[in-house]
């Protein structure tokens, strides 16, 4: 029964961050093989501004490999390194920075609020280890 309880208690203390990492990975994924995909993505009006940063066929390699990125944390299970954590950061920003190109682009459509969600989830990851150590001084206060 001990050798149970560890695994099992990693899995219900890390599940918001591989949940988190899952949703980053899918839609980089998407995102990745959307814009690499035959086609002008980026000749929709809301990709304006996006278009003039960086090429379609990059924007979608940047997606892949940061896709392929966190599916290798969720694999190897290197959850709360520094590393992964500043990356998430890094990943909020690029993420809050498309949402802005395309909010600027023109009319914002539907899919935005799910970017936004991307972006949450992002940040949470580096965000989570502060939130914990307050947590752990206001429990240990007398």
């Amino acid at each position: 029964m001990p050798k149970i309880i560890h695994p099992l208690s990693n899995a219900m203390f890390y599940s918001d961050l591989v949940a988190s990492r899952m949703s980053l990975f899918i839609a980089e994924m998407y995102w990745g093989i959307s814009l690499l995909w035959p086609g002008n993505t980026f000749d929709e009006p809301i990709y304006t501004l996006m278009a003039k940063c960086m090429h379609e066929n990059l924007w979608g390699l940047f997606f892949l490999i940061a896709a392929v990125i966190h599916a290798s944390v969720i694999v190897l299970q290197k959850i709360e390194t520094p590393w992964e954590r500043l990356f998430s950061g890094f990943i909020s920003l690029v993420w809050c920075s498309c949402i802005v190109l395309m909010m600027c682009s023109g009319a914002p459509s539907a899919h935005i609020g799910g970017n936004f969600s991307i972006a949450a989830a992002a940040a949470w990851i580096l965000a989570r280890p502060f939130v914990e150590k307050r947590g752990e001084r206001l429990a240990n206060q007398p």
